[in-house]
């Protein structure tokens, strides 16, 4: 379980750093509005549910810690 649960909290980290880097993109191309970066297309074209996503592994995290501390 503890492994699950570590696997789960570093998806989460990697979510949350996609969803602060497309924070980050968005308030560039606010800034400069004409410039041609981003190339590419922006994270949230990706990934459209990011958030969503970030919301439901750490809903399932605290569900497996409480499982695990009423096993205990």
């Amino acid at each position: 379980m503890n492994l699950v649960i570590e696997h789960l909290r570093k998806e989460l980290e990697r979510q949350n750093l996609l969803i602060a880097t497309n924070e980050d993109m968005r308030e560039e191309i606010n800034k400069h509005p004409f410039s041609s970066w981003p190339r590419g297309p922006m994270p949230e074209e990706v990934y459209p549910n990011m958030e969503q996503f970030r919301d439901e592994l750490e809903y399932a995290i605290a569900i497996l810690k409480s499982q695990q501390q009423k096993e205990e």
